[in-house]
């Protein structure tokens, strides 16, 4: 079996015919849980590249396995934790042995034709030199396009134009489907892959960055001449045995190793389906195992299938009328032959190509057992999408070679002439998969495939965007775990981490020992040792004064009159005007404003400012906040801080206003406030340059009034520029659903949910149609763990979220009352 490719160049391939072929990957487009409107766009985009192209082209859908040594840069740290994970991670995705399909586009291209040089009848002196020029020109065309050397050499000017005609192609293909050009890499695995389906591990490249061919001059002429040894060094040390309806292929480079492949030809198919809900070729992925598919396409011009037609529907009257004249019936089959024609013929007369297919499908497995039963799968697959398939006995050689790039095979008994929607309705360049092409591992599709996140890839310079995260979800969905997920992969790559933790969860990281050397526990609970000044949050004095004023703001009601947000102005002002900043100096001030002359309705306010703190110094809470001060934060400086707020009298869910707050209360959501405030400056003004995450768990409580809303929109408008990945997690998804916020969220993770409500803003989050009646139903069916994973390039997938190691799972559903408390 002689290998069908001669030498390739640059994304150009010439097959033994000596026929140029161009080789493009079309990248997949995320189909599941698209609306209606997407869906339908992703198919026309496929069918406008058929309507507008002529000629033979060559699709193939092929998979790779998902290799996990490929998820790790090498510039990843090296501590005892990572490497703990990373060797998980390959463990368990290798036992798993995942596979991602990938679309590749061959485009046949045409010969250009005869390059005559003009010849001169004015001048008749030159006449003869002008005819044998005419003549040698002539020669050496005939000679370049249609008498090819022995042995597959070619004459060096055709490859020249070859990939001068590949430039328009290019730009057809990328503007229709988004294709880009494969690479010598590409060209290589694409080459390669027929030999080694099936196997596993790693395929190291051998054919290098060199030439392909080696160049012969002969005279006048520059010939190309193919390396004998490439086909040895594609094919490797395989050996190909054809049985009746299987291949074996014998891997003698890998201690006598053997694969089975075998090959399904598509012999019949509906006569119409829709554009969308049958996508024949999408479908694919619905099962277990990869397989692969090969669709040789021919498309013809309208004006030439019609001529076609015309011959056909003539003999098509001629036996109808022998059938008629002979026995009076005309058979149902030919009654309905003649409906199809002219529905046909109606088609081409608007405009609509006729494209013949060829379509061979390859299952592969390492033994003849598992070969059968993929068969048998396939089988019933194709029988529930009404495909009628055969595996042709003594035909599997042929199924093999049509699965190479760019074969144009001269017989080819199964071509089906389509409408091109029929093609692109089965939506071969549509994809189920989310996620980062590098990154930690977090979980897996429903099909198997691993989901990677790299938390850091949206804020760099390829795409620029916000890395703020959304979790939403109901109690017990999984979120809470995701979360910690997020806490863990950062700390393992170097990344500093501020938690508010309402919950009392994420002090469970004392249980991971290398996590905790860094990690700080704030316990803000009454009888805590924690003291923190308010009025010193921050390294700018400015940010200092704003966090202090909007602090005493929201606990003294500063909003409810005009003279009490006077007085409270005024006394931060005072006090920002003295070396001593702290509560107890606002007191201080409030007590003068009180007594000093001036308007009763202002000396009122101070007299009721100056007795709710006087209050709140007695309180078993006072003491976290009246701290005296020292010049300079006393708070802790690890890379992992966990202000719990679990010991505070936070209030349960509010319509969005604090006025009924009760005092303690309104205490216990002035200390999210400031937890909040000191982990956005900590964030963005920390001296180290690494990731940073700032996770904000019941993200609706800081939303609900003025001054903590402002602090999560500046936190995800700006953490891009800080390198500052937001983390918000809420119950409601309404809660960070506007379209301001929403807007600036990078990846979103959406839990089960049970209220019909939240699975509409779920869909508005997600980017989904809202109005989609049956999301409901997948939201109300997730497990724990499973949910809806929107990437930062806005695809969407239904994932399991899986901590690895597998013990995490255990210290993430366990509440340790640990870490070292201030």
């Amino acid at each position: 079996m002689k290998c069908p490719i001669l030498y390739f160049e640059q994304n150009v391939l010439f097959d033994t015919k000596r026929q140029a072929w161009a080789a493009y990957r079309i990248p997949q487009q995320p189909y599941a849980f698209a609306s209606t409107h997407k869906k339908q766009a992703i198919v026309d985009s496929l069918r406008t590249f058929l309507h507008a192209h002529r000629g033979a082209c060559h699709l193939l859908s092929l998979t790779d396995e998902i290799r996990p040594t490929g998820f790790f840069r090498d510039d990843q740290p090296n501590g005892t934790e990572f490497e703990r994970y990373r060797a998980a991670v390959i463990r368990k995705v290798s036992d798993q042995r995942p596979w991602r399909r990938n679309l590749f586009l061959l485009v046949k291209l045409s010969r250009s034709g005869l390059a005559l040089k003009d010849f001169d009848v004015a001048a008749p002196s030159r006449a003869l030199q002008s005819f044998k020029t005419l003549m040698s020109g002539l020669g050496q065309t005939l000679q370049q396009q249609f008498l090819p050397a022995a042995s597959g050499e070619m004459d060096r000017q055709v490859l020249e134009d070859m990939l001068s005609a590949e430039t328009l192609i290019a730009q057809s293909v990328r503007t229709s489907l988004g294709a880009e050009r494969l690479q010598s890499t590409d060209v290589e695995w694409l080459l390669r892959h027929p030999f080694h389906r099936s196997l596993s591990g790693e395929r190291v490249p051998i054919l290098g960055l060199e030439p392909s061919y080696q160049i012969a001059v002969r005279g006048e002429r520059v010939l190309l001449r193919p390396k004998k040894s490439l086909p040895v060094l594609i094919a490797g040390d395989t050996v190909v045995e054809e049985r009746m309806r299987s291949l074996v292929v014998h891997h003698r480079d890998d201690d006598a190793k053997q694969s089975w492949q075998t090959f399904f030809f598509l012999v019949d198919v509906p006569e119409e389906i829709p554009d969308i809900g049958q996508e024949w070729l999408y479908r694919l992925d619905d099962l277990s195992d990869p397989v692969e598919c090969s669709i040789h396409l021919d498309i013809e011009a309208p004006y030439t299938a019609a001529a076609g037609l015309e011959r056909s529907r003539k003999a098509l009257k001629d036996q109808q009328r022998e059938f008629i004249e002979g026995t009076g019936d005309l058979p149902l089959t030919l009654e309905w032959a003649g409906d199809r024609g002219r529905r046909l013929e109606q088609k081409l007369q608007h405009g609509m190509p006729l494209v013949h297919t060829t379509v061979t499908f390859a299952i592969s497995a390492p033994t003849r057992e598992e070969l059968e039963a993929r068969a048998t799968q396939f089988s019933q697959l194709c029988s529930t999408l009404r495909l009628r398939v055969v595996r042709s006995p003594g035909d599997q050689a042929r199924g093999f070679l049509n699965c190479f790039p760019g074969t144009d095979t001269e017989k080819k008994p199964w071509s089906i002439p389509m409408d091109p929607g029929y093609l692109a309705a089965g939506v071969p360049h549509g994809s189920r998969d989310a996620g980062d092409p590098t990154g930690d591992y977090i979980g897996r599709t429903r099909q198997g495939t691993p989901v990677l996140l790299d938390l850091a890839r949206p804020m760099s310079r390829e795409l620029n965007r916000s890395g703020a995260i959304g979790i939403v979800g109901t109690l017990g969905g999984g979120k809470s775990v995701l979360k910690k997920l997020l806490f863990y992969l950062a700390y393992n790559r170097g990344g500093s981490i501020f938690s508010i933790d309402p919950k009392d969860e994420d002090g469970c990281f004392t249980g991971i020992s290398e996590v905790a050397k860094g990690l700080t526990v704030l316990r803000l609970s009454a009888g805590s040792r924690t003291q923190i000044n308010p009025l010193r949050l921050a390294q700018s004095e400015e940010r200092s004064h704003a966090i202090a004023l909007d602090y005493l703001s929201l606990l003294l009601d500063g909003q409810r009159n005009d003279e009490r947000a006077d007085i409270l102005m005024e006394a931060v002002e005072r006090t920002f005007a003295t070396p001593s900043r702290d509560l107890h100096r606002v007191m201080s001030e409030l007590q003068k404003l009180a007594n000093s002359g001036g308007n009763e309705a202002m000396r009122a306010e101070a007299r009721r400012c100056f007795t709710r703190l006087q209050g709140y110094t007695k309180s078993p809470y006072g003491r976290l906040v009246f701290a005296r001060d020292s010049g300079v934060s006393t708070l802790p400086d690890t890379r992992f801080v966990v202000a719990s707020l679990a010991g505070l009298p936070l209030p349960k869910r509010v319509p969005g206003e604090t006025g009924n707050l009760t005092p303690n209360e309104r205490f216990g959501v002035g200390m999210m406030y400031l937890m909040a405030a000191l982990g956005r400056e900590r964030m963005f003004h920390a001296t180290t340059t690494g990731l940073k995450l700032f996770g904000i768990d019941e993200a609706w409580l800081l939303r609900s009034f003025p001054e903590g809303r402002q602090l999560i929109d500046e936190t995800v408008r700006m953490g891009r520029s800080f390198g500052v990945v937001p983390v918000l997690v809420t119950q409601n998804p309404g809660d960070i659903a506007e379209e301001e916020l929403r807007n600036n969220l990078g990846s979103i993770f959406c839990f089960r949910t049970e209220d019909p409500r939240a699975s509409q803003d779920n869909a508005i989050l997600l980017g989904l149609d809202p109005h989609e009646t049956s999301l409901w139903q997948e939201f109300r069916g997730l497990r724990s763990g499973d949910c809806f994973f929107k990437d930062i390039e806005g695809r969407v997938s239904l994932i399991h979220v899986d901590p690895t190691p597998d013990d995490l799972l255990d210290v993430f559903n366990t509440s340790v009352d640990g870490g070292r408390t201030s």
